[in-house]
């Protein structure tokens, strides 16, 4: 290969989301030379879904000017831990799936082997093999937006764990005793560090009559907080939102601390949509919380860095996931 060449053949990428399906077909380089966008439809059903990220393929590949037969494989991120002998969702509550057949279903609708892995694993493959974390050898991640999704890459190897459930680093607990999460238990960073947790405890404040200006920014008839809402809130000086958005990178400096104590890793990534929309204000705040809890030398030179692929990162890093599988065989 040459010398920035990253595969034998373009590969296809699906991030497959709660909301919205996004594919890319991508050269040997990494360069995306097709895309294609859907919502995801989840109520529909698994095989509406499934043929919904079938024809976001095909019309990427047309984008791209390819045939599936052109390319050497198709990597797939779901948000599920993924069974990796089988290629089957285990479990998403989001789209209410349960040991669902991913693989089995897309090489039906496709001609072209498929691999799959949850997404936030892909995001971070992604930004080890082309984004912020280039060069490293071992990295953790952790994508802070509607729910919170974490990921490990140690010697060079994503961690999938017996139960395939290795890398859920925002359903580590970081205050004990702390609000329930949607996973079952209590305090884990998704249920105090998220935008769901945010909309919570946004909302509970203006009820209690706590003045914000994010008051008037929430449609009427739903408590739905978005990140553009917080930034403008944020970077406005509106107090709650400040107190708020300063608390939950806090906790994630907490979560940071605590896989660096564990794993040792080269470096820390942080991405989705909150740091997307405030990385710079939000940083600074995880990376001195991250400082006071370290372990003696754990922490020491640490580089926590903000992701750089952006709403490509899973679906370029399924497509290194499907390169790595298909040269395994």
């Amino acid at each position: 290969m040459a010398k920035n060449t990253l595969f034998s053949k373009p590969m296809i990428g699906v991030d497959l989301g709660g909301t919205k399906i996004y594919t890319v077909v991508a050269d040997e380089t990494g360069a995306v030379l097709g895309s294609s966008k859907k919502s995801t439809q989840g109520k529909k059903g698994f095989d509406a879904v499934m043929r919904r990220c079938a024809e976001t393929v095909n019309e990427a590949l047309e984008q791209a000017g390819l045939s599936a037969g052109k390319c050497g494989g198709l990597g797939m991120g779901v948000p599920s831990p993924v069974d990796q002998n089988t290629g089957a969702a285990l479990f998403s509550p989001n789209l209410k799936w349960h040991n669902v057949p991913v693989k089995k279903t897309m090489e039906k609708h496709l001609s072209t082997p498929v691999f799959v892995d949850n997404d936030v694993n892909l995001g971070m493959l992604g930004e080890f093999a082309l984004g912020a974390a280039r060069g490293t050898n071992t990295i953790a991640g952790f994508l802070v937006g509607t729910g919170i999704g974490g990921g490990m890459i140690v010697n060079g190897n994503l961690i999938h764990g017996k139960n395939f459930t290795g890398g859920e680093l925002g359903h580590m607990v970081v205050l004990a005793e702390g609000p329930p999460c949607g996973c079952g238990t209590r305090g884990c960073l998704e249920a105090v560090a998220s935008r769901v947790a945010l909309s919570r405890d946004i909302n509970e404040a203006i009820r209690r009559g706590v003045p914000t200006m994010l008051k008037d920014m929430i449609e009427e008839g739903t408590d739905r907080i978005k990140s553009g809402m917080l930034k403008k809130a944020y970077r406005a000086g509106d107090r709650l939102a400040v107190d708020l958005l300063n608390r939950c990178a806090w906790y994630v400096g907490i979560a940071v601390a605590n896989i660096t104590n564990a794993i040792g890793p080269d470096m820390i990534i942080l991405g989705g949509g909150l740091y997307e929309a405030l990385g710079q204000e939000l940083l600074p705040v995880t990376q001195q919380s991250a400082q006071q809890h370290f372990f003696g030398p754990a922490g020491k030179d640490m580089p926590i860095r903000l992701a750089e692929l952006g709403d490509n990162a899973v679906a370029l890093g399924a497509a290194v996931f499907a390169d790595r599988k298909l040269s395994a065989l």
